[in-house]
């Protein structure tokens, strides 16, 4: 019954959680956030140029990088952060106890792991690079809730893809 559990909150291609499930976690990390005094960073993470490699290489390559991908920024987080697979190329990730400082150390190690990925294909090799929004909830102001986190997290990658792409931004 766990298991059964489990597997309905993962993206059946990446195994991360599915845009629901990433939502409830933040939800959840938000709540914790407050009870125990702790911020709360969200980065919103984008592939650059993802619809150029499925044109390219082709769907079966889009789906090999998507996997890839989501266990390089799994690698790079702690137990108890989250990422989850908001849409089709763009993650969202949930830091717990985590202010905009060390969110966008987090958010630079993951940029450079992606970026330092390699993959083989007939046509040629490829790599891609991710473009990455940050939005932090602390008790310096008033926590902000959900809408607000991933509204500002949207903005700053945004402006991560307007200065040029493979970039880290925080609202």
């Amino acid at each position: 019954m766990q298991l059964l559990k489990e597997q309905s909150c993962r993206d059946a291609l990446t195994q991360i959680f599915h845009r629901g499930a990433i939502m409830e976690f933040m939800q959840q990390s938000l709540r914790s956030g407050i009870r125990k005094k702790q911020p709360v960073s969200v980065i919103m993470a984008d592939l650059d140029h993802f619809k150029t490699i499925n044109d390219t290489f082709g769907h079966g390559m889009g789906d090999t990088v998507l996997k890839s991908v989501s266990h390089t920024i799994t690698a790079q987080l702690r137990n108890c952060d989250s990422v989850g697979r908001y849409g089709g190329e763009e993650f969202l990730i949930v830091l717990g106890d985590t202010d905009a400082a060390s969110a966008i150390l987090v958010a630079e190690r993951i940029r450079h792991a992606i970026a330092a990925l390699q993959f083989e294909h007939p046509s040629g090799n490829l790599t891609v690079t991710i473009s990455m929004g940050i939005s932090c909830s602390d008790n310096k102001d008033r926590y902000k809730d959900e809408n607000i986190l991933l509204l500002q997290a949207d903005s700053a990658l945004y402006h991560a893809k307007h200065e040029g792409r493979n970039r880290v931004f925080i609202a």
